[in-house]
């Protein structure tokens, strides 16, 4: 029996719903998506970013998928795929005919919940999203780096969600009817359609997934995130070894325990005010390329 190899592909963005929809789909009977490390990013080296889990070698990424099997679809889903000026390409000399999804948000809503993210996964240390914005020029120059952070990569916000460059990229590259994009608000607004139209896309029959929300926001407790951050192979040893309704449960309690961050769940009306011009003109090529007018986010 040959190698199970992926053929499908989640290229991100960060924070647009890829966790829950890879969920929903390897609840599929003829879906397998890879589990011991959801975002392998392979077909990305020239990113610093999760380096620890990345497979070094073709063997140990197809090993990912050993446990596949006749699953008519297989894949994975590395939300910085979309951001790398690499993947496309490398996945398309992997695997010409893969189908890639994409899934997009209000590029200051998606910026905002990374940012709170990378202070939770400890690669970020200005707490104040505003002062954060105010330091992309200097972190373009690769100064200043935060200190706790494990990788460059994704700390300039704006460069991340400015997604006409990325999404066009695939177009170039991989034939459109083999790309989907999904825009994040209709994921939320109608799960089960999305869902739908996107085993559709894949060729697969319908089937009733139980949609649970993963990956919410999480409480920040510094002193315990960077314990972990500044110890990857313990880090990973609990995520291999604890399982996750555990993680979750510590996860909860936390705020009762130890000091946490205290942030606000959606970027302040005012500083979306100040930040929503930075992708007036990405938006707008972004909906031409879509043709489906976005420019609702840059209104708001």
């Amino acid at each position: 029996m040959s190698q199970p190899r992926p053929n499908t592909f989640i290229v991100g963005a960060p924070k647009c719903g890829t966790t829950s929809l890879h969920d929903y789909l390897d609840q599929h009977p003829d879906v397998y998506m890879s589990r011991s490390i959801k975002e392998p990013n392979y077909f990305s080296p020239e990113l610093d970013i999760d380096e620890y889990h990345r497979p070094k070698t073709l063997e140990q990424y197809l090993d990912l998928f050993a446990a596949a099997g006749q699953a008519k679809r297989i894949g994975e889903s590395s939300t910085w795929y979309l951001f790398s000026a690499q993947a496309a390409k490398n996945i398309h000399d992997f695997e010409p005919a893969a189908k890639i999804i994409m899934m997009l948000r209000n590029p200051v809503d998606a910026a905002y919940s990374l940012h709170g993210q990378f202070i939770w996964s400890c690669r970020e240390d200005i707490l104040d999203f505003e002062q954060v914005l105010a330091a992309e020029p200097k972190r373009r120059q690769g100064r200043p780096i935060p200190e706790v952070a494990t990788g460059s990569t994704g700390v300039v916000y704006t460069d991340v969600f400015t997604f006409y460059p990325q999404v066009k990229r695939y177009f170039d590259t991989f034939p459109r009817e083999q790309i989907k994009v999904i825009i994040f608000e209709d994921f939320v607004k109608d799960t089960a359609r999305v869902y739908r139209e996107t085993l559709e896309f894949l060729g697969l029959p319908n089937f009733a997934a139980k949609f649970e929300v993963v990956n919410a926001a999480k409480p920040v407790s510094l002193g315990f995130n960077r314990f972990f951050g500044r110890r990857p192979a313990l880090r990973s040893m609990v995520h291999r070894f604890v399982p996750a309704s555990v993680q979750r449960k510590i996860i909860d309690v936390l705020p009762y325990f130890t000091k946490t961050v205290k942030r606000d769940a959606k970027i302040s009306p005012e500083l979306r005010k100040k930040f929503a011009p930075r992708f007036r003109e990405d938006v707008e090529k972004l909906s031409g390329l879509l043709d489906r007018d976005l420019t609702h986010w840059i209104k708001k």
